[in-house]
């Protein structure tokens, strides 16, 4: 397992989003919710509201709400139950 570890190399999904995110049929905006997510997961924040996103982006939160909406449906995004049964915004892809 060790052998196999050493010979994975990190493969950086920001630069492979940014690279391809067009033939993903995602939009500008949908990548920058995606990376505003990652960084409030990254702050221990645990349910990521349009309104928490709001505060740091300069759209609206009906605008956020609306592309957040579609990475929901698309599988990207997730809000779920953790272990303990509270909720849990993740990253899926």
């Amino acid at each position: 397992m060790k052998e196999i570890l050493e010979k994975t190399q990190y493969i950086n999904w920001k630069e492979l989003l940014l690279s391809n995110y067009r033939n993903l049929n995602l939009k500008e905006e949908e990548i920058i919710i995606i990376f505003m997510i990652d960084y409030y997961l990254s702050q221990n924040e645990t349910v990521i509201t349009p309104e928490l996103l709001a505060l740091k982006m300069t759209y609206d939160q009906q605008t956020i709400d609306k592309y957040l909406s579609s990475l929901y449906n698309k599988g990207l995004v997730t809000l779920e139950d953790d272990e303990d049964g509270k909720l849990k915004t993740s990253l899926n892809g």
